[in-house]
């Protein structure tokens, strides 16, 4: 297993609140739920399952591309 930040993870995607904190939170694919695709963390959440982002885009792509061909974004 790999532990690591959200933030850095490829399986999570980043959105900013329009909180007063401005806290940053995203969508991490990996960990859905049953109802949707995706379950919302922040970007300081701590993963055993992290995969890190540049290593894996240069291997598979972006998971914006993973999104489009899985066609995860047309069902919601």
């Amino acid at each position: 297993m790999n532990h690591g930040y959200c933030k850095n993870c490829w399986w999570w995607d980043y959105w900013k609140s329009l909180g007063i904190k401005q806290t940053r939170f995203g969508k991490c694919y990996i960990h859905n739920g049953n109802h949707e695709p995706y379950v919302t963390t922040s970007e300081e959440g701590y993963c055993p399952d992290y995969v890190n982002r540049k290593k894996e885009e240069k291997k598979s792509g972006t998971l914006k591309d993973w999104i489009n061909c899985s066609k995860i974004a047309e069902k919601f």
